[in-house]
């Protein structure tokens, strides 16, 4: 990759520069001509090492800029060139090693580090010191030969580009410094004398003016949690705080709503909070599949993975019994899949699912309408016989006409019993999709004679494609020898382990499906539709889908038909078995582990869906075997590969899920509120709290929860100042945050931005005017430094550095 400085680049320069970082293992996506915001819709969210995407988005005749997603990266990016952390000993240590390193058009640096493996970094802003940030996931950084404003990034020589894997990791100290978590200081504003010591008394008998009361208790509330008491304990010496200092004292149904927001917090050490949201590969999908999934998620404003988990359902659903995966000869797996979205009610899944199943339901009702056809004639069949018997006037009865198999390829809430009614019509299987899975999880639990435990074994062979009967009625017995039955349905994240009992877990029902939990958004009004060209065209995947003809076995028997893996598939799978999964099962335990150990059956799973989709897909031109129609013969290495990746992102799933087991009311209460204030950009006011979060309505409870987070070092205090105001608000750190940023804004931006304060002289304040041009907001925040003799401004939404004013004391 060139060095050299470029006024203009060429299309040409900077498509082959793309293909070079993915050839490297780097995911890469457009930005703006000569500039850093992205030119995709859904920013680094579509980065991707597929070299046919990556070749398109440069083939348009633009200059795009490079973007680099950095998820498994660290690059620590360095303002200026004169920045005085560059002689420090760390700054030092990073401006004179090995790293690969980029200097950025206006002179500063970038160093490019691989994150280290379970530590979860995430993108800061000033924490390792003022002007120096770091992106890792949820953010990107723009790489060279791009340029802004006709300067260009370029690699320092002897430190250029590597492969992902040859990356140093950063050293031990710079680790710390990230994962640091943020002591809690005496909030700005707030008089000194109302914080309280490490023991939980008061540092000086000052009195507590209004505006500062409802702060101070709290303050003293989480000093006290923390060293074991009870909300009782609490209550009283808040009572006897307020009464002592408070000017005037607050309302007791203030006070005794501040003891019992803390309360809800458990004292001692926190809970480990889940790892961090990864967004879903889409890509991963391939084809007609990841550009259905990108649209509907668009136009459904949901996570793409809302409409990705139903999709992936349907389509097992579709294969059936038609096709299994032959890992090795004697290791064979079904089309089945079982997938669970977790969460929230209102947050859209019934929407974004409702395109893809429409598809299955629309094929249903017509199968519905055939069947009431179907039985009427039966019916008439078997009147036109009991009639003759009649007229003959015979005791021999003959045989009355059978019914007809009814065809079925849907089914919602359904009881065992009935599912096997339809499946011993349907050898093929069918879809069964539930509104609510707590509904199945908790319905095990509801017998007291044992016949939860035979229902939940029941549905503990059908994932397995086992043999399924009733022997239980005495005329008949219903037996299914290969039952296919894909599932999709949702629960919410606070329902989930409670409708599951402990015998469900230690059977391994929740370890059967597919978990996703993404973070809640803001659903908007979008005018993005999914085109009905792209519908037609899943429409019509689906119907190949469907058509594919079941084999026969020794015996008769529709069949599957087994296709093999390909020897460089095979490979791929050996060394993904033993290099990734088997270290991971190993390293875990309990409920966890047996969901891990499900892994390698749902990547030849997922491979089986994605080669026959992709099949499917090419209509006409999809390669097949001796006759039309019957699809390929094997499953191929790329297939694999994307199901690997899917996979390794169902394993991260599975991990944030599971952390709510066992989750306590308090742990439950700090993920609620934490989760809120992250999808209002990681930052919030004890107003907002109190309007926006039902549970904490009554006054003096959003104060007391704000500040729980903040002596659990889950986020800090800082002044948020307006041209007319000022307020205290509470900003998540690093360390607290349960999600990656998934929004257009906040730190998921790009690195080194140019700012106002770059452009201000003599170090003069910006205007209250000033617009952060990382993200556009005009609000932002003042924080005190150098003992209090200046003021650094960063901006309160993204939390960049706008200048170093020095104010007067």
């Amino acid at each position: 990759m060139s060095t050299t400085t470029l006024s203009a680049l060429s299309v040409e320069t900077l498509r082959e520069s793309a293909l070079r970082y993915a050839s490297l293992g780097y995911r890469v996506f457009p930005c703006k001509p000569g500039g850093k915001a992205p030119a995709v819709a859904r920013g680094f969210h579509e980065a991707t090492t597929d070299e046919k995407q990556i070749a398109a988005w440069w083939s348009q005749g633009v200059a795009y800029n490079i973007g680099v997603a950095t998820e498994g990266l660290l690059v620590v990016d360095v303002d200026g060139p004169t920045n005085p952390w560059l002689t420090t000993e760390g700054g030092a240590e990073l401006l004179l090693g090995d790293a690969p390193a980029v200097r950025t058009p206006r002179g500063g640096w970038h160093v490019w580090l691989r994150a280290p493996a379970g530590v979860g970094l995430r993108n800061t802003a000033g924490k390792l010191a003022e002007m120096v940030d770091t992106r890792a996931a949820g953010g990107y950084v723009v790489a060279a030969p791009s340029a802004v404003a006709g300067k260009p990034y370029r690699w320092v020589e002897g430190r250029g580009p590597v492969a992902v894997g040859a990356l140093p990791e950063p050293p031990r100290w710079l680790v710390e410094r990230l994962t640091a978590r943020p002591k809690t200081t005496a909030t700005p504003g707030v008089n000194a004398a109302a914080k309280p010591s490490a023991g939980g008394v008061s540092d000086a008998n000052a009195p507590v003016a209004e505006g500062q009361r409802n702060a101070a208790l709290a303050s003293l509330a989480g000093s006290l949690r923390r060293a074991g008491l009870g909300e009782p304990a609490l209550l009283a010496a808040l009572v006897a705080e307020n009464a002592r200092r408070c000017r005037p004292p607050l309302d007791e149904q203030e006070v005794a709503a501040i003891a019992r927001s803390v309360a809800r917090y458990a004292e001692g050490p926190r809970k480990p909070s889940a790892p961090a949201w990864r967004p879903l590969p889409v890509e991963s999908l391939g084809g007609v599949l990841a550009e259905f999934v990108d649209a509907t998620a668009r136009s459904q404003v949901v996570d793409p993975s809302m409409v990705a988990l139903p999709l992936l359902a349907a389509l097992a659903g579709a294969i059936g019994a038609s096709r299994r995966v032959a890992i090795k000869p004697d290791w064979c797996e079904p089309s089945i899949l079982w997938c669970a979205l977790v969460a929230p009610s209102g947050s859209g899944k019934t929407p974004a699912a409702a395109p893809v199943l429409r598809v299955v339901r629309d094929r249903d009702a017509r199968a519905v309408r055939e069947n009431e056809r179907l039985l009427a004639e039966h019916r008439e069949d078997c009147e036109r016989h009991d009639a003759e018997r009649r007229r003959n006037k015979t005791t021999d009865r003959g045989a009355r006409p059978e019914r007809p198999p009814l065809v079925r390829y849907h089914l919602q809430d359904v009881t065992p019993e009935q599912l096997l009614a339809v499946l011993v019509d349907n050898p093929r299987g069918v879809l069964v999709v539930r509104d609510e899975l707590s509904g199945l999880f908790g319905g095990f639990g509801r017998y007291s004679d044992g016949k939860g435990a035979a229902e939940r074994a029941k549905y503990l062979s059908v994932w397995s494609a086992e043999h399924l009967s009733d022997d239980r009625k005495q005329a008949t017995s219903c037996y299914v020898r290969r039952p296919h039955v894909s599932i999709y349905g949702g629960v919410q994240p606070d329902v989930l382990f409670r409708s599951l009992g402990d015998d469900d877990v230690a059977a391994g029902l929740p370890a059967r499906f597919l978990f996703a939990r993404p973070p809640e958004r803001s659903r908007r009004w979008s005018d993005a539709s999914t085109p009905h060209e792209l519908s037609e065209r899943v429409a019509g995947l689906f119907d190949r889908l469907y058509a594919l003809p079941m084999g026969v076995d020794a015996e008769g028997d529709p069949a599957p038909v087994d296709l093999p893996l390909t020897g460089g598939a095979r490979r791929r799978f050996r060394a993904w078995h033993d290099e990734t999964h088997a270290p991971r099962v190993e390293g875990a335990d309990g409920a966890l582990r047996a969901a891990l150990s499900k892994l390698p059956a749902y990547v030849g799973r997922l491979a089986l869906v994605l080669r026959l989709a992709r099949w499917a897909a090419e209509g006409d031109a999809a390669e097949s075997d001796t006759h039309e129609g019957a699809g390929p013969a094997e499953i191929d290495g790329d297939s694999v590969d994307r199901a690997i990746t899917l996979v390794e992102w169902f394993a991260h799933e599975a991990s944030r899920v599971y952390s709510l087991r066992g989750e306590s009311a308090g742990d439950r209460e700090t993920r609620r509120l934490v989760e809120w204030i992250e999808r209002r950009g990681g930052e919030a006011a004890p107003r907002d709290v109190q309007a926006g979060c039902r549970w904490l309505r009554t006054p003096g409870a959003a104060e007391g929860a704000l500040t729980a987070l903040a002596e659990e070092g889950l986020g800090e205090w800082r002044v948020e100042r307006t041209a007319t105001n000022a307020r205290r608000v509470l900003r998540l750190s690093a360390a607290s945050a349960s999600t990656d940023s998934h929004e257009p804004r906040d730190l998921a931006e790009s690195a080194d931005a140019d700012t106002p304060a770059e452009r201000a002289t003599n170090g003069a304040a910006p205007t209250d005017a000033t617009e952060c041009e990382r993200c556009g907001s005009r609000s932002y925040r003042d924080t005190p430094i150098h003992d209090g003799r200046s003021v650094r401004r960063d901006c309160a939404q993204c939390g960049r550095t706008l200048g170093h004013p020095v104010w007067a004391p």
